[in-house]
């Protein structure tokens, strides 16, 4: 709401955390859409590191995998 009216602007600061909310109730599969949304409106890939480490411990591929798709789309490396 606040970067919708313009007090905010899409930044670390202001996106990292609807990320580590659901990483530190850890829930990895809701971070994982919380990082995929940022990432397909913003353009940022933020918490990047600590989301990735949440999915390896989680054990899950399929995670893994929407995870660095996103990741690469993100980063233009297709």
């Amino acid at each position: 709401m606040l970067l919708k009216a313009g007090y905010l602007h899409p930044s670390n600061k202001s996106l990292c955390p609807l990320i580590l909310v659901y990483i530190n109730q850890g829930n990895t599969i809701k971070a994982l859409e919380a990082f995929e949304l940022i990432c397909e409106k913003y353009k940022y890939a933020h918490a990047f590191t600590v989301l990735t480490k949440s999915i390896v411990l989680a054990e899950d591929a399929s995670l893994l995998q929407r995870f660095i798709d996103v990741a690469i789309k993100v980063h233009k490396l297709t």
